[in-house]
Parts: C-alpha cells; structure tokens; sequence
C-alpha cells in the first residue's frame, strides 16, 4: 500500500510494523542467548565469576567485525540480497555448531534455578540512559575490562562513576561550533564516554551475577531496556522540547548523579568522586551559560528548525549569506552552480516538458526550472 505523503507518525507506525514482523522472532531468539551461553560456560567452569564479561566481549568484538564486513566488503561486492543470504547463511552454520556442542555436553546448568543464586553484591542499582555507542570504542573499553580483570585487578567504581560524569559533558562543550566545524571532533569527543560504558557494562553484570545465568540475564535485559527507551525518549521528546545543548545536558544527569549516589554507599571513596563531581559541575555550568550549539546560530542569526523522522533541518541567514544545514551538515548556500543545475540540462534538451528536482535543498534549482 502506497503511503503518498505520510506524516512522520504514520511512517513511523508503518515501518515499525513491517520491521517488527520481520525481525521480531529473530531478536527474541538472540536475547536469549546470554543466559544460554552463560548457563553452558557455568557448567564447563563452575568457579567462573566474570563468564558474562567473556561472552560480552566476544559479542562485541562479533558486532565490529561484522558491520566493518558488511558495510566495507560484502554489500559493496555482493549487493544487499546476497548480503542477506550470506548472513543467513552464516546463522545457519552457527545454529549447526551449537547444536553439535548440545550434543557433547547433554547436561545443562539449571537456568532458573533461585535456589543457588547468590544475593546481588553490587551495592547499587544502574540503569544507563541510551546513547548511540560507538563499537569500536565499546570493543576496547571491554577489552580492557578483560585485560584488567586477568591481571592485577579492575578500575574501582568511583574512578569509574567519576570519569562518565566528566566524559559524558564533553560533546556538549568541544562541539561548540564557534571552536571549529570538524565533524571529526564529533565523533572523537563521545569515544572516552562509549568506552567506558564498555568497561563499566560488564564489571557490573560480572559482580552482580557472579556468573549465574539467571541474574545476569536479568540484568542484560534492564541494559537492552534502557537501550531500547532512551533513544526513543531523546529523539521524540527530549530534542524536540529542549534543543540539542539542553537535552544533551539532561540526558548527562542521570551520570552526574550516580557518584553521589556511590559515595553516599561507600563514603571512604569521597575524595576522587569529589573532586571529578567538581570538574563536572564546572563542565555542567560552561554548557549551559557559556556553550552554544550549531542550532543556536552559527553566526548569531536567527535560525529556523525542522525536524522529521530523517533530520534535523537548519536554516539561517540572509540574501546571499544564507545556508542549510542537515544534521550539523552543510548542504547548500547560495551559489550558481544551482541554476545551471537546472538550465543546462534544459538547455540541451530540444523541447523540456518538465523536470525532476533531486533534494529540494534551498529551492535554487527549481526556481530555475520553473523560470
């Protein structure tokens, strides 16, 4: 059925139907293979207190190497169908493999078993907000979990807790377009940040379930949940209200708050958390007084908003000044090349009846057909 010109709300609500259909049954299968794999390494080795941290690391560095194949190699080679088979083709074999591995170990730990599950030794409760986490920097936070984990001993929570609250502020204050216009520093800015969730993440579930399935399980889902809902909230409430700055600060406040919450359980950790909580507050203070971002005006203009399912849309300026910017990008000024666009083509053409206009952008181009 042709959707025409739907609103954001029924594009939304269409494709979220169609891709649950699809891909639904295939993620309710994948979740449950945490508690799964974590119930047959339990079994191979029972004094394992750290088997989630393993498995999570090995997921990880799964997802990098598949995504840089995907996108660099296989659809570039193959085309997206054949992609699809060859994933296909792929989780086939992995579903043979674990199903021969059934086979040689026929006695299975017992998942829901509350009987022999340790209480939680994690002394508070976490639940991260949703961010879009880089992989790869994910990957080497985990990593070095694992590393430290094998060696002499992993970071503390404070040093952790204190670190997220200063990293999470950076992109708020180093993308500050009046700094530079380096879509680089963008990406580069939220690495320490997702690097650390990639430590933190599984020295949490590793203490919390001390290796059982079951409470490790539960644990990954909260983490999937949390996943689930904050890009949900950022996107469709968060950033439409607030603005990109102001957002970014609130959905910063839940990391801001977590060291206070620790050092209130383990007071003789007070001096680092104190002094990070300082630095933050200070980082907190620039981004709301002093910072600015690129929807605020580059230039001190006045800047219209718009914003779909696909972008966010800014344009600003005057006369021959003016610009657009999706998503932080730029994509068009006003400049020539955007009449003869249109006129040449029409010119060469012997008797042009009309004219499809590719990304209306500023509407040069079809002002010039149209003259």
């Amino acid at each position: 059925m042709p959707l025409r010109q739907a609103d954001s709300f029924a594009y939304l609500l269409y494709s979220a139907l169609i891709l649950a259909g699809a891909i639904l049954p295939a993620c309710i299968a994948m979740g449950t293979t945490y508690p799964l794999m974590l119930a047959f390494v339990k079994e191979s080795v029972e004094d394992d207190d750290s088997s989630f941290s393993f498995l999570y690391v090995a997921n990880v560095m799964g997802a990098c190497a598949g995504t840089l194949l995907t996108a660099i190699v296989l659809v570039e080679l193959f085309g997206f169908r054949m992609t699809l088979l060859l994933a296909g083709l792929a989780n086939i074999s992995l579903a043979g493999i674990a199903i021969y591995l059934g086979r040689q170990h026929r006695h299975t730990a017992d998942v829901g078993s509350k009987a022999k599950e340790p209480e939680p030794q994690v002394g508070f409760s976490w639940q991260r907000a949703g961010l879009p986490l880089l992989l790869l920097s994910t990957m080497a936070g985990s990593m070095l979990y694992r590393r430290h984990l094998n060696g002499d001993g992993t970071l503390a929570y404070d040093r952790l807790l204190g670190l997220l609250g200063i990293t999470v502020l950076l992109p708020v204050l180093i993308n500050d377009p009046r700094l530079h216009d380096w879509q680089v520093i963008a990406l580069l800015s939220i690495l320490p940040f997702s690097a650390l969730l990639g430590y933190l993440t599984p020295k949490l579930v590793d203490d919390y379930s001390r290796g059982f399935p079951g409470l490790a399980g539960r644990a990954y889902a909260i983490n999937v949940l949390g996943s689930i809902l904050g890009p949900l909230c950022a996107g469709y409430l968060i950033l439409p209200a607030l603005g990109t700055r102001e957002g970014m600060v609130l959905l910063a406040v839940p990391f801001l708050l977590l060291p206070a919450v620790y050092w209130k359980l383990e007071p003789c950790r007070g001096r680092w958390l104190l002094g990070t909580g300082s630095v933050a507050t200070g980082m907190v203070a620039c981004a709301l007084l002093f910072s600015i971002s690129h929807e605020e005006g580059l230039h001190g203009e006045d800047v219209e908003i718009r914003r779909d399912h696909t972008a966010t849309v800014l344009s600003f300026g005057e006369g021959l000044s003016k610009q657009m910017l999706v998503n932080g990008t730029g994509i068009t000024i006003i400049t020539p090349i955007t009449k003869i666009m249109a006129h040449m083509p029409m010119l060469a053409h012997p008797g042009p009846s009309s004219a499809a206009v590719i990304c209306f952008g500023m509407g040069t181009t079809l002002r010039s057909a149209m003259s």
